[in-house]
């Protein structure tokens, strides 16, 4: 247990780069933007749902095309597919808009719209038997033993996730769940160039 206490603190690294300075600036504007932007801009398809998608998406490339431990960065892209869909909500909101009056509409108000959820359901369960079939957890597990801990990364991920849940429930400020959201997805981007194309 001493041993990897010890080898933990010797793997942490407080360095950053340009990603690391978006995602504390990102942070530290938070309550800013939350006072003085618009709510237009964090509405569906707004700006920053849009800059999410874009953040996402270049996560989603970037794993992919790592050439090292494929398939934990294949099963990293999955992933963000699933989160690009979480995002998206596999374009019901579109399809609402496009085949209703609803503002909101559940699946079987929109043609095929059951369809697409089983769809993505579909894709979850085949995330998650990729994940165990091809054994993935024993390379991810490789890497929580011996790879670098990148500080910065982990705390900005983490305080996004936490922020997004409390700002969904019980504070139910969209801003605040939207800007979360953000800082969430750009630190997973870093961390994925971090750890798919660092030198260690």
């Amino acid at each position: 247990m001493l041993n990897l206490f010890k080898s933990t603190l010797s793997r942490l690294d407080f360095s950053g780069n340009f990603l690391t300075l978006a995602e504390l600036l990102l942070a530290l504007a938070m309550y800013p933007l939350m006072q003085y932007t618009s709510a237009r801009w964090y509405v569906e398809d707004g700006v920053v749902e849009s800059l999410q998608l874009i953040i996402c998406v270049v996560g989603l490339c970037a794993a992919w095309c790592v050439q090292k431990d494929k398939t934990l960065f294949i099963f990293f892209s999955l992933l963000t597919v699933l989160i690009i869909i979480r995002e998206v909500n596999m374009g019901r909101y579109w399809l609402c808009a496009a085949y209703t009056t609803l503002i909101s509409c559940n699946w079987s108000d929109i043609p095929f719209g059951e369809t697409l959820r089983w769809i993505r359901n579909i894709f979850t369960t085949f995330v998650i038997v990729y994940f165990f079939w091809l054994k993935v957890y024993v390379t991810a597990w490789k890497y929580i033993k011996t790879a670098p801990i990148y500080v910065w990364e982990l705390l900005f991920l983490t305080l996004g996730g936490v922020l997004a849940l409390l700002a969904e429930r019980p504070f139910d400020n969209e801003i605040l769940e939207e800007l979360a959201e953000s800082l969430f997805y750009l630190s997973f981007l870093n961390l994925l160039l971090r750890y798919g194309y660092g030198k260690e």
